[in-house]
């Protein structure tokens, strides 16, 4: 409770107060409130429980109640990290300095002051770990079942699970093989699995059913475009996608980086954590984790390949508290100092870094330019990122269908958008039918440069707003052909 009282306030404080940070967190402000699907793999668990907060939370933006969706997770498996390490034999006010730090390491800092997924992991992995270590120490078989529960249910919220699989293996294997085939094991794990992969269900009934301001990012009408979806089929060709040169160049250097960032000279820790319980079931989960984790991590060509470090940092935070606990935990004064001044050390490091409170030009330029286009507008966007801001406002706020204002697909071509201005074809948009006739607008003068081109000009009629329009006479007659 400590923990948690320490970490939630520092969260919102810098938690991001309307949309913004990234293209994908705009997505996860609206696609709950409209009951949509996201991108691969679908994150159906979540997709629900964003629904549920922002229903539930009668005060705040809809972007902040799904924002704060990330804070409680993120404080959570902070919380929660406590008595695990108190279980692998820490003293209390160490684990509880290293529980606060691990809150304010870089990354899961950053994931929990938006809305995102991967807070919500963590918070599943220490979970899991917490389940494990209660079930070796007591051999009830109802703590192994419920971690199987809990592991079989996340295979509804993140695919990163699989990777945690390989460990929780291992370490039932060292501690009691014969207990993974126990009746109560074996139906706690069908049943999480039951349930995590039936949750995918949701994306076939909103597929099927979709209303008039639903957004489809993860389209399917059947088993077969489902397992694509689940598979994660959109970011396949970002996976083992660089030769060993590169890796040993680029990629291993980068992951060292990213473990210095987090942690910095508290890395020095880590191998003294390790040693204490060097030849344990523990042990041998975290060092499964770790691999398996940095293996991926090196092989996945995604800008935001760093969040994927997580369950590495998890382990991290044991190993360091078990080495700290090892340093100072028999001097009570000194474990109060330590747990008072790591995480206050941590928090100074990092938090203009990761303070997002006063992020507010996206969200302002999204809301500004939906006001200023008149009713049954079109918005074209240059990138994904601008387009999912300015879907926040249209379905997360309700201006969709107050104000009759849609967004252009953003892969739509730029000659299509020139056939439309010019009374010649239909625009798919986001989250309304297709429509012909109505007035486009361009949020970029990139776009309005490329649209020239297709004999299309910009009247400029507000910051960052242009009127597209027919480009007259003989050069823009030229131009269109």
């Amino acid at each position: 409770l400590a923990v948690a009282a320490g970490l939630l306030p520092c969260y919102l404080l810098t938690m991001l107060p309307g949309t913004g940070f990234s293209g994908d967190t705009a997505k996860f402000q609206y696609v709950g409130r409209v009951l949509g699907t996201p991108h691969h793999t679908g994150y159906p668990l979540y997709t629900v429980l964003d629904a549920a907060i922002v229903r539930l939370v009668p005060f705040g933006t809809v972007a902040w109640r799904v924002n704060l969706l990330s804070a409680l997770c993120a404080t959570a498996a902070s919380a929660l990290l406590v008595p695990v390490l108190v279980g692998v034999g820490c003293r209390r006010l160490v684990a509880a300095g290293v529980a606060v730090t691990f809150g304010f390491t870089v990354t899961l800092w950053s994931a929990a002051v938006v809305a995102e997924v991967y807070a919500l992991h963590v918070l599943v992995l220490v979970g899991l770990l917490g389940l494990l270590l209660r079930w070796q120490r007591d051999r009830r078989d109802r703590d192994l079942a419920a971690a199987a529960l809990l592991a079989g249910l996340a295979l509804g919220h993140h695919q990163m699970i699989v990777l945690a699989v390989p460990g929780l293996v291992v370490f039932v294997l060292l501690v009691d093989a014969r207990a993974a085939l126990r009746r109560r094991v074996l139906a706690g794990a069908a049943l999480g699995v039951v349930l995590g992969l039936g949750s995918y269900a949701y994306i076939l009934w909103r597929s099927a059913s979709p209303g008039p301001t639903t957004y489809l990012g993860s389209r399917a009408t059947d088993l077969s475009e489902l397992l694509d979806v689940v598979r994660g089929t959109e970011f396949a060709g970002e996976l083992f996608a660089f030769p060993w040169a590169h890796i040993r160049e680029i990629r291993i250097p980068n992951v060292q980086r990213y473990l210095h960032e987090e942690w910095a000279k508290a890395l020095l820790l880590v191998p003294i954590g390790f040693v204490r319980r060097a030849w344990t079931p523990l042990t041998a989960l975290l060092v499964a984790w770790v691999v398996v984790d940095v293996v991926f991590v090196l092989n996945y060509d995604v800008v935001d390949v760093q969040v994927f470090m997580l369950p590495t940092y998890v382990c991290v935070a044991l190993w360091l508290a078990l080495g700290l606990d090892l340093l100072v935990g028999r001097w009570r004064v000194a474990s109060a100092l330590v747990a008072v001044a790591l995480p206050l050390v941590f928090a100074s490091w990092h938090w203009h870094r990761i303070d997002d409170s006063k992020n507010l030009a996206a969200a302002r330029r999204a809301e500004a330019a939906v006001a200023a286009v008149p009713r049954g507008s079109l918005l074209v966007a240059p990138d994904y990122q601008t387009e999912q801001f300015l879907l926040y406002p249209l379905l997360g706020e309700g201006r969709a269908t107050e104000r009759d204002v849609a967004v252009v697909e953003e892969d739509v071509p730029a000659r299509a958008v020139a056939r439309h201005v010019r009374g010649d074809g239909e625009l798919p948009v986001v989250g309304r039918p297709s429509s012909g006739g109505r007035p486009v607008y361009a949020v970029a003068a990139r776009t309005v440069d490329e649209l020239r081109l297709h004999g299309v000009r910009g009247e400029r009629v507000g910051d960052h707003l242009w009127r597209l329009v027919r480009l007259g006479g003989p050069g823009g007659a030229a131009a269109a052909r």
